[in-house]
């Protein structure tokens, strides 16, 4: 978020945390090329996606949807907290009225394997 909330690193690692405990990885992409290769593909492409909008757009209301929806569960896990949770909603609704804020979504990578062709040779009797 622009401009950034004193709040928002705290939030961020509860984002993470909350993940965590819940066994899932909150940035599944960056093991994607690894999976990939012990899986026998080759990584053809790596291409980040950022998305960003400005109050009302598409963007920002699909973030504020999400993020605050899940306030109150991040404000479980430290460092981020209950009463910084209400701060941050006081100043995200704060936010939602300037026209120059910016909310930046966590990134989306694409990434694409693909299978190796396998090239047929002669076999050992000489045939294919």
């Amino acid at each position: 978020m622009i401009p950034e909330p004193a709040e928002w690193n705290n939030f961020a690692e509860a984002e993470r945390r909350f993940f965590t405990a819940q066994g899932a990885d909150v940035s599944p992409a960056r093991s994607l090329p690894t999976l990939y290769r012990r899986a026998g593909l080759r990584v053809e492409q790596i291409q980040p996606i950022i998305k960003m909008g400005h109050p009302g757009s598409p963007t920002w209301n699909w973030l504020t949807t999400f993020f605050l929806g899940m306030m109150d569960r991040y404000a479980k896990h430290p460092p981020f907290s209950q009463a910084q949770a209400t701060r941050l909603r006081r100043w995200w609704r704060v936010a939602a009225r300037n026209p120059s804020s910016v909310l930046i979504a966590p990134a989306v990578v694409d990434v694409v394997g693909r299978k190796p062709r396998i090239r047929s040779g002669p076999t050992r009797t000489g045939r294919r």
